[in-house]
Protein backbone atom coordinates (compact mmCIF):
# COMPACT_ATOMS: atom_id res chain seq x y z
CA UNK A 1 0.00 0.00 0.00
CA UNK A 2 1.22 3.14 -0.77
CA UNK A 3 1.69 5.75 1.89
CA UNK A 4 -0.73 8.03 0.73
CA UNK A 5 -3.16 5.76 0.31
CA UNK A 6 -2.72 4.35 4.10
CA UNK A 7 -2.63 8.07 5.21
CA UNK A 8 -5.92 8.59 3.20
CA UNK A 9 -7.10 5.21 4.66
CA UNK A 10 -6.39 6.64 8.19
CA UNK A 11 -8.53 9.85 7.39
CA UNK A 12 -11.00 8.12 6.49
CA UNK A 13 -10.75 5.91 9.62
CA UNK A 14 -10.69 9.17 11.88
CA UNK A 15 -14.28 10.91 9.88
CA UNK A 16 -16.39 7.90 10.78
CA UNK A 17 -15.22 7.39 13.94
CA UNK A 18 -16.00 10.92 14.20
CA UNK A 19 -19.38 10.53 13.23
CA UNK A 20 -19.65 7.34 15.97
CA UNK A 21 -18.28 9.29 18.64
CA UNK A 22 -20.43 12.23 18.14
CA UNK A 23 -23.54 9.45 17.90
CA UNK A 24 -22.45 8.25 21.56
CA UNK A 25 -22.04 11.45 22.77
CA UNK A 26 -25.62 12.60 21.53
CA UNK A 27 -27.10 8.87 22.41
CA UNK A 28 -25.57 8.60 26.04
CA UNK A 29 -23.14 11.26 26.90
CA UNK A 30 -19.90 8.65 27.05
CA UNK A 31 -18.06 11.86 28.04
CA UNK A 32 -20.16 12.89 31.07
CA UNK A 33 -19.84 9.88 33.09
CA UNK A 34 -17.79 9.64 36.52
CA UNK A 35 -16.39 6.82 36.19
CA UNK A 36 -15.22 4.01 34.17
CA UNK A 37 -13.73 0.93 34.53
CA UNK A 38 -12.20 -2.11 31.78
CA UNK A 39 -12.17 -5.49 33.67
CA UNK A 40 -9.49 -7.76 31.79
CA UNK A 41 -10.72 -10.63 33.26
CA UNK A 42 -14.27 -9.91 31.17
CA UNK A 43 -13.56 -7.58 28.37
CA UNK A 44 -16.15 -5.49 29.91
CA UNK A 45 -15.82 -1.21 29.38
CA UNK A 46 -18.41 0.39 32.32
CA UNK A 47 -18.83 3.50 32.56
CA UNK A 48 -21.06 4.57 35.66
CA UNK A 49 -22.78 7.82 36.96
CA UNK A 50 -25.10 8.98 39.90
CA UNK A 51 -27.33 10.25 37.56
CA UNK A 52 -26.81 8.82 33.95
CA UNK A 53 -26.63 5.68 35.08
CA UNK A 54 -24.88 2.53 33.85
CA UNK A 55 -23.46 1.93 29.84
CA UNK A 56 -21.71 -1.56 29.12
CA UNK A 57 -19.91 -2.82 26.59
CA UNK A 58 -17.10 -4.95 25.49
CA UNK A 59 -14.20 -3.55 24.48
CA UNK A 60 -10.77 -4.31 23.29
CA UNK A 61 -7.26 -2.71 24.28
CA UNK A 62 -5.68 -1.40 20.90
CA UNK A 63 -2.74 0.18 22.21
CA UNK A 64 -1.38 3.29 24.84
CA UNK A 65 -0.03 6.48 24.23
CA UNK A 66 2.62 7.83 26.82
CA UNK A 67 2.68 11.49 27.12
CA UNK A 68 6.39 11.95 28.42
CA UNK A 69 7.81 10.74 24.97
CA UNK A 70 4.95 10.61 22.56
CA UNK A 71 5.30 7.03 22.45
CA UNK A 72 2.55 4.79 21.29
CA UNK A 73 2.50 1.26 22.26
CA UNK A 74 0.27 -1.70 20.09
CA UNK A 75 -1.93 -4.03 22.76
CA UNK A 76 -0.13 -7.03 21.02
CA UNK A 77 3.15 -6.11 21.96
CA UNK A 78 2.20 -4.97 25.97
CA UNK A 79 2.86 -8.61 27.76
CA UNK A 80 0.17 -6.72 30.55
CA UNK A 81 -2.42 -7.13 28.78
CA UNK A 82 -4.96 -10.67 28.39
CA UNK A 83 -4.34 -11.80 25.03
CA UNK A 84 -8.11 -12.10 24.35
CA UNK A 85 -8.12 -7.87 24.37
CA UNK A 86 -5.70 -8.13 21.84
CA UNK A 87 -7.62 -9.60 18.81
CA UNK A 88 -8.74 -5.93 17.55
CA UNK A 89 -4.57 -4.82 17.73
CA UNK A 90 -3.50 -8.10 16.38
CA UNK A 91 -6.31 -7.62 13.01
CA UNK A 92 -4.62 -4.16 12.64
CA UNK A 93 -0.90 -5.65 12.76
CA UNK A 94 -1.98 -8.70 10.19
CA UNK A 95 -3.16 -5.92 7.63
CA UNK A 96 -0.08 -4.02 8.27
CA UNK A 97 2.00 -7.02 7.44
CA UNK A 98 -0.14 -8.08 4.31
CA UNK A 99 0.67 -4.06 3.16
CA UNK A 100 3.71 -3.81 4.47
CA UNK A 101 2.71 -0.76 6.74
CA UNK A 102 5.41 -0.55 9.17
CA UNK A 103 3.75 1.59 11.97
CA UNK A 104 1.57 -1.08 11.99
CA UNK A 105 3.30 -4.06 12.75
CA UNK A 106 6.35 -2.16 15.17
CA UNK A 107 5.64 -2.81 18.69
CA UNK A 108 6.20 0.97 19.31
CA UNK A 109 6.46 4.77 17.29
CA UNK A 110 6.95 7.93 18.18
CA UNK A 111 3.68 10.01 17.40
CA UNK A 112 1.86 12.59 18.54
CA UNK A 113 -1.55 12.25 20.29
CA UNK A 114 -3.82 13.35 16.94
CA UNK A 115 -1.76 10.06 15.64
CA UNK A 116 -2.98 7.48 18.09
CA UNK A 117 -6.79 8.57 17.50
CA UNK A 118 -5.97 7.94 14.16
CA UNK A 119 -4.62 4.23 14.65
CA UNK A 120 -7.47 3.84 17.10
CA UNK A 121 -9.65 4.98 14.22
CA UNK A 122 -8.12 2.45 11.65
CA UNK A 123 -9.04 -0.77 14.00
CA UNK A 124 -12.41 0.78 14.22
CA UNK A 125 -12.37 0.10 10.57
CA UNK A 126 -10.83 -2.87 10.10
CA UNK A 127 -12.65 -4.33 13.17
CA UNK A 128 -16.00 -2.85 12.57
CA UNK A 129 -16.01 -1.76 16.46
CA UNK A 130 -18.47 0.67 17.45
CA UNK A 131 -16.23 3.49 18.89
CA UNK A 132 -13.47 4.20 20.77
CA UNK A 133 -12.57 5.17 24.63
CA UNK A 134 -9.57 6.93 25.14
CA UNK A 135 -8.90 6.13 29.42
CA UNK A 136 -7.03 8.57 31.29
CA UNK A 137 -4.42 7.19 32.87
CA UNK A 138 -2.73 10.46 34.60
CA UNK A 139 -1.05 12.04 31.72
CA UNK A 140 -1.04 8.83 29.90
CA UNK A 141 -3.86 7.20 27.72
CA UNK A 142 -5.32 3.54 27.07
CA UNK A 143 -6.63 3.40 23.74
CA UNK A 144 -9.97 0.85 23.65
CA UNK A 145 -12.52 -0.08 20.97
CA UNK A 146 -15.81 -1.16 22.10
CA UNK A 147 -18.62 -3.20 21.06
CA UNK A 148 -22.47 -2.95 21.51
CA UNK A 149 -23.31 -0.35 24.41
CA UNK A 150 -25.60 -1.20 27.02
CA UNK A 151 -27.49 1.20 28.97
CA UNK A 152 -29.33 1.02 32.50
CA UNK A 153 -30.64 4.44 34.25
CA UNK A 154 -29.73 5.34 37.31
CA UNK A 155 -32.46 4.29 40.13
CA UNK A 156 -34.98 7.49 40.54
CA UNK A 157 -34.65 8.15 44.49
CA UNK A 158 -38.91 7.18 44.69
CA UNK A 159 -38.00 3.62 43.49
CA UNK A 160 -36.71 2.67 47.15
CA UNK A 161 -39.95 4.14 48.50
CA UNK A 162 -42.21 1.39 47.01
Amino acid sequence: MAEAEFEALLDKSLAELTVKQNGHMARWSMEKYARWDMQQGTGVLTFTDPVRGKAVMPAQIVGSWFADDSTWMWAWANTTIDDKLKRDAEQVRRFGQEHKLTLLTQAKSTVPEAEAWRLAALAVHLCKAEGVYRGPDGRNAVFMTFGEVRRTPARQANDDDD
